[in-house]
């Protein structure tokens, strides 16, 4: 399992939508567009901690999965 590729939704901040997104998304800071407004949403990953704790969730699964191998 990628943990970088979990779905999750973000809350558009001017019209309140709740738009679909990746984790990935997240860690690379990118821009999106809200679905309903189309408002740029720039996405912000401040210290680094989805950065480091996708890295981190996707390490350990690694390491669990290798424990049945």
């Amino acid at each position: 399992m990628d943990f970088e590729k979990t779905w999750t939704e973000i809350e558009c901040s001017k019209c309140n939508y709740k738009n679909d997104l990746q984790l990935l998304d997240i860690k690379l800071e990118t821009k999106i567009y809200c679905s309903n407004c189309k408002t740029c949403i720039q996405l912000k990953d401040d210290n680094a901690s989805f950065y480091s704790g996708i890295n981190q969730m996707n390490n350990f699964l690694k390491d669990f999965n290798n424990l049945f191998k």
